[in-house]
């Protein structure tokens, strides 16, 4: 009967742990809708886009450059320093930076929502990784 209690509470604290983790993981934020009123970060050249095409109020956009890698990882940066709700850019670069993030703090969600081709361009000296 001991061995049956031991069990038995060993499952509890283990479902009690995947309860927390994935209440923690998940976001307020699901979608395009879920950012009206709150400050979002996007990069300065789509701001025209975010405007006029998807509804954003000038007045909620945190507009960052995005021409060094410092301005880079500023970008990415803002919404885990508390800048903004989220971070709206580009979904080939938010799926290659959530999948280098060492902490899973950078997640994508909901569904895309423009269409957009993008590739990645390195200087002639970039070494090559091996």
């Amino acid at each position: 009967y001991g061995l049956l209690i031991i069990i038995m509470a060993a499952l509890f604290t283990a479902n009690t742990a995947a309860i927390t983790t994935a209440r923690r993981l998940s976001s307020a934020i699901a979608g395009l809708s879920d950012l009206q009123g709150r400050t979002t970060c996007a990069w300065e050249g789509d701001a025209v886009l975010l405007t006029t095409r998807f509804g954003f109020n000038p007045n909620d956009l945190l507009l960052l450059p995005w021409e060094t890698q410092a301005d880079e990882a500023a970008l990415v940066d803002a919404p885990r320093q508390g800048r903004c709700a989220a971070l709206v850019i580009q979904e080939q670069f938010a799926r290659y930076k959530a999948a280098l993030a060492p902490t899973c703090d950078l997640m994508l969600v909901g569904a895309p929502f423009g269409c957009s081709y993008l590739s990645f361009a390195y200087p002639q000296d970039t070494p090559d990784a091996d």
